[in-house]
């Protein structure tokens, strides 16, 4: 590709997949939320972003051509540009919790081995998209929440302790969902500010599974909605249906809600939770441009998004100060 005066614009788009169709409601309007901008010589910004809705659904899988970039205000389309999908492994990382109820009425009744069944294949699903890690914790009446498997890639694993997992793992027939909600959000912030030291761009999700409400009475519900209310983590809850309450579950199920009417519902709701992690996390782009300014400490760059008759964008700001040719996508 030859660098020289306005030809030097050159963008990658990256999709975390490549494969599939771009989805998303069609009556909600689209969202772009910049992440993350970076330069580094001799010319290169890179921005990392996300596509979603404003219902809060993620948009995955857009192909290159459903974006357009403006540098101060000038399109790309006014310039040779060159787009397309590149590799980047290891650029994101998306940390999973998967939180399962196993208070006595799981675990002492036909719904438990069914219950792992379904964990199993969430394990499966999530791993779909790339860059993903999940871990398992459970909880019952006591004050904390119980490491299964800490966050892991290797799907095997975490199925194998899955199924390891027995009826005497009770050690309160109570239930401290509340507890676990606030819990759960700690872990999975934890694990993105220790991520964030590899340079990757971290995204996080917690999915809280009960057949219940919390009947421990440690702490008030007031405090799980906060905990939620305050994390820019997903959240996703799956109910069994029997003696849960779906409203609280929906508060705090902000990111998606799933409710199985018996225990041999719950393969398919677990499964479509996990369809909405892979497409969460199938949601993040990476933009790899050449920029031709060669000073300018606030420079403009923005982002478009266009699927069908729908459009958003974002901006966000580089330093081309010490910028010279020569740049290479």
């Amino acid at each position: 590709m030859r660098i020289g005066r306005a030809s030097a614009i050159a963008a990658a788009v990256l999709s975390l997949s490549a494969c599939g169709d771009a989805t998303g409601p069609q009556d909600s309007p689209l969202v772009v939320h910049i992440l993350d901008t970076r330069t580094e010589a001799p010319a290169k910004v890179s921005v990392t972003f996300q596509v979603a809705t404003e219902a809060g659904d993620p948009v995955p899988n857009l192909p290159v051509n459903a974006f357009e970039l403006f540098d101060n205000g000038l399109s790309d389309s006014g310039f040779e540009s060159s787009k397309a999908f590149q590799p980047k492994p290891g650029r994101f990382q998306t940390s999973v919790a998967l939180l399962l109820d196993m208070s006595g009425s799981i675990t002492g009744t036909s719904a438990f081995p069914l219950l792992k069944t379904a964990a199993k294949a969430f394990v499966d699903k999530a791993f779909e998209a790339s860059g993903v890690v999940v871990g398992v914790w459970w909880f019952d009446g006591g004050s904390d929440i119980v490491q299964l498997v800490n966050f892991s890639s290797d799907p095997a694993a975490l199925k194998a302790a899955i199924d390891g997992l027995s009826a005497s793992v009770t050690r309160d027939n109570s239930t401290n969902l509340n507890g676990a909600v606030q819990l759960g959000v700690g872990v999975v912030e934890q694990r993105m500010q220790n991520g964030a030291q590899s340079g990757a761009t971290q995204t996080g999700a917690l999915v809280i599974f009960t057949d219940g409400t919390d009947q421990a009475n440690r702490v008030p519900a007031s405090a799980a909605l906060a905990a939620v209310t305050a994390t820019q983590i997903a959240v996703y809850t799956i109910g069994l249906r029997g003696e849960i309450d779906e409203n609280f579950l929906n508060r705090i199920g902000r990111s998606g809600s799933a409710f199985a009417d018996n225990s041999a519902a719950l393969l398919a709701q677990f499964t479509g939770v996990g369809g909405q992690i892979e497409a969460m996390a199938n949601s993040f782009y990476v933009l790899a441009y050449c920029s031709p300014r060669r000073a300018g400490a606030n420079n403009t760059l923005t982002i478009r998004a266009t699927l069908g008759p729908r459009q958003a964008q974002a901006s966000t700001t580089y330093s081309a100060v010490n910028f010279t040719g020569g740049c290479t996508i």
